[in-house]
Parts: C-alpha cells; sequence; structure tokens
C-alpha cells in the first residue's frame, strides 16, 4: 500500500519508493487550454501549440483575412464553376485554369507590345 509524501509542488502525493515526485497527481493533469484567437479547446495539443490550426494562426499573424472570402466564378471564359477562393488574390477553380489564364495574359500582354 502506496503512503504519501509531499511533492515539489507542495501537495501530498502517492510513494512508493524512489526519487521524490515532482507534482502531485492534481498538478500534473493536464490543465485545459485554449487557442489563443477562436478559444476552442488544445488541451490535447502539444504543450507549446498556442492555436488550435494553422488557418487561426495565419489569421493571428495577420498573414490571412479573418472574414470568409466570398465566393467567386472562375476567372477562365470556358469555366463557369463557382468555387470559394482559399485567398483574395486566387482567380481559378483549379490550378491548371490559373495556369491556362496566365499563359493567355502573358501572350495577349506581348502581342500587344509587338504591335
Amino acid at each position: 500500500m502506496p503512503t504519501h509524501r509531499l511533492a515539489k509542488c507542495g501537495h501530498l502525493a502517492p510513494y512508493s519508493s524512489g526519487p521524490q515526485k515532482r507534482l502531485c497527481l492534481t498538478c500534473a493533469a493536464p490543465k485545459p487550454r485554449a487557442c489563443r484567437r477562436c478559444g476552442a479547446n488544445i488541451s490535447q495539443r502539444h504543450p507549446s501549440a498556442s492555436f488550435c490550426s494553422d488557418s487561426c494562426r495565419l489569421i493571428a499573424a495577420g498573414r490571412r483575412p479573418a472574414l470568409p472570402v466570398l465566393s467567386r466564378v472562375c476567372a477562365l471564359e470556358e469555366c463557369d464553376v463557382e468555387f470559394t477562393p482559399r485567398s483574395d488574390r486566387e482567380r481559378c477553380c483549379h490550378r491548371r485554369h490559373g495556369v491556362l489564364l496566365a499563359n493567355r495574359e502573358a501572350r495577349a500582354r506581348r502581342k500587344a507590345l509587338l504591335t
């Protein structure tokens, strides 16, 4: 039957043998922690984590808008798909469409410079 001994936290902790315990069972239990931006519970994440997700981290750093970006129609003429962009700069629904659009615009600029 284990006895109790004073732990380094100042409370009584179960003790059988060996070195002194650092914390009692109450102090050693994980404390509830909240995301610094949205307040979500992050107790299960790494102890050094401050945010619940990359999204919250980027918003807090000012690298992503906090308000959701409104959906828009793909900028490629023959595509009429409505999509929700991940950033304000995203104009097309798919990466391939973005490359196609950029190539067309570059050709149009070169043609305008030549004429």
